[in-house]
């Protein structure tokens, strides 16, 4: 009896894991429902067989969606790291071990966030494939944490603020080069010539969202993070990056050391 009893068991808790691995992802916030989903498109590479990584991915988009739908600012290129930062610090306890400090399953998390955004591009949905490769960024980022122990690394603010508002030139060779298939080629062919955009990271920047050509830009001599459209917008930020170009220039001369 209590062979049959443990075997019993064993069957249902692997019909109980069979469930949660066949359990769809929920879609990405914004997303507009989708009728032609019975076409199979690619995966771009992505398999994710991983009941921890599905749980995190589906409470942390939850979470992210919630927090967009709870504030009314406008500003969600900037919002979108502060919604970021108010989802991972919510999961935090709960995925502190499974997640947090697991490179492998950081790289498939941010792996779902990049090909996600990349069949959101292809379908149109320009909008909702930057906020992913803002989060692909972010998680990117978390890897490098777990590289440099917690210490000697940053999430780098500006690159997530770009990503949010990216020209089609910027967000196709950020989905490109991680996508293992080829199905970006035909659009990068048709998008390499278009200027890449970077933003000023002058908060008052008289240019339109701060976009300015990313060739004309220039970074501050002092810490060669901060990026400017021009030496009257530096000088106008001066006050509030200065404080942040000291902390860059540390954690600078630590990863080099």
């Amino acid at each position: 009896m209590a062979v049959a009893k443990k075997r019993q068991e064993t069957i249902e808790a692997q019909i109980e894991q069979l469930d949660i691995d066949s359990l769809p992802l929920p879609p990405p916030p914004m997303e507009k429902e989708n009728t032609n989903y019975a076409i199979k498109k690619c995966s771009h590479g992505f398999k994710l067989h991983d009941a921890i990584c599905q749980r995190f991915i589906k409470e942390f988009l939850a979470l992210f969606t919630a927090a967009i739908e709870s504030d009314d600012d406008d500003d969600d290129d900037e919002a979108s790291h502060c919604y970021t930062k108010l989802a991972l610090e919510a999961t935090a306890t709960k995925y502190s071990s499974s997640v947090f400090t697991n490179k492998a399953r950081l790289e498939k998390i941010a792996s779902y966030f990049v090909c996600k955004g990349t069949q959101l591009y292809l379908d149109g949905e320009m909008t909702n494939a930057c906020l992913h490769a803002c989060l692909a960024c972010y998680f990117e980022q978390s890897i490098s944490m777990i590289v440099h122990h917690n210490t000697l690394y940053y999430i780098d603010a500006q690159m997530m603020y770009e990503l949010q508002l990216a020209d089609e030139h910027t967000l196709v060779s950020f989905f490109r080069r991680r996508i293992t298939c080829k199905c970006l080629d035909t659009k990068y062919k048709q998008v390499k010539s278009l200027p890449k955009m970077g933003r000023c990271c002058n908060d008052d920047c008289g240019l339109p969202e701060g976009h300015v050509q990313r060739s004309k830009m220039f970074y501050c001599t002092g810490c060669y993070e901060a990026c400017y459209c021009s030496h009257e917008c530096q000088k106008d930020d001066w006050k509030e990056h200065k404080q942040c170009c000291k902390e860059y220039r540390r954690l600078n001369r630590g990863l080099r050391g």
